[in-house]
């Protein structure tokens, strides 16, 4: 048992390596498409309302799937940073338990 879990220990650190070198990459990856997307997605919003006003129904859902779409992205991706932070320290408390 005690072999086991050191030879799970010896596995663990370079795992905790590669999800932290993932982590650090996804996170400044999140900031630097946050600094984008979010000005995009706030005048595709304000065009989804200038069309809702302006009656073009193609055009408002158009814009609006693209609003939709931009939201879901910068949520997918603070998910997937959350995740890898989770199960780094997951691994780092299994490290030093």
């Amino acid at each position: 048992m005690i072999v086991l879990k050191i030879l799970g220990k010896i596995i663990a650190l370079p795992l905790i390596l590669i999800l932290s070198v993932l982590w650090l990459l996804l996170y400044i990856f999140m900031h630097l498409s946050g600094i984008i997307l979010i000005p995009c997605v706030f005048i595709f919003g304000m065009g989804s309302l200038y069309f809702l006003f302006k009656t073009s129904w193609f055009d408002f859902g158009i814009m609006s799937c693209i609003t939709v779409a931009g939201f879901l992205f910068l949520t997918f991706e603070g998910f997937i940073v959350v995740l890898l932070e989770e199960a780094r320290s997951g691994l780092a408390r299994f490290l030093f338990s």
